[in-house]
């Protein structure tokens, strides 16, 4: 979708104009059953690790852990854990086991790009990827 002039406003912050969209951000999103919970993931395919929020997850199956996840904003977050758990696609009822992180309650459920593939969310159309780029030898010739 391409975003024209009338869906783009005008931005002034901090001496410097930047364009806007006006219309709201869609976001990619799917539902699954886990842990007695209908959980709505944010597919991100700029993440590397799925997450899932601390309240869909009980106690017993959370794995300790000490490790720190860089987020978008290069922000460091601690986890809160991890988690093996299985979830339920509500449409096709067919069931994944998924490895997650376990953030505070305040963080989106994500899912990554290889968790998305792996469920059958996205495909990647490898064939038609672009490989790398060359560009024409051009040669100045003077008359």
């Amino acid at each position: 979708m391409t975003t024209t002039q009338s869906q783009m406003k005008a931005v002034a912050k901090n001496g410097h104009i930047r364009l806007q969209s006006t219309q709201k951000r869609k976001r990619m999103t799917a539902l699954l059953h886990t842990n007695g919970h209908e959980v709505r993931f944010q597919i991100d395919t700029g993440a590397d690790v799925s997450i899932i929020c601390k309240k869909y997850v009980k106690r017993e199956p959370a794995m300790k852990t000490t490790q720190l996840l860089t987020i978008w904003n290069k922000t460091k977050v601690k986890l809160e854990g991890k988690a093996n758990l299985r979830a339920t696609d509500p449409r096709t009822q067919e069931a994944s086991d998924l490895r997650l992180a376990i953030f505070e309650n305040d963080f989106s459920c994500l899912l990554s790009l290889k968790t998305s593939r792996e469920l059958g969310l996205l495909t990647i159309n490898t064939d038609k990827r672009i490989a790398g780029l060359e560009a024409d030898t051009v040669i100045a010739a003077t008359l």
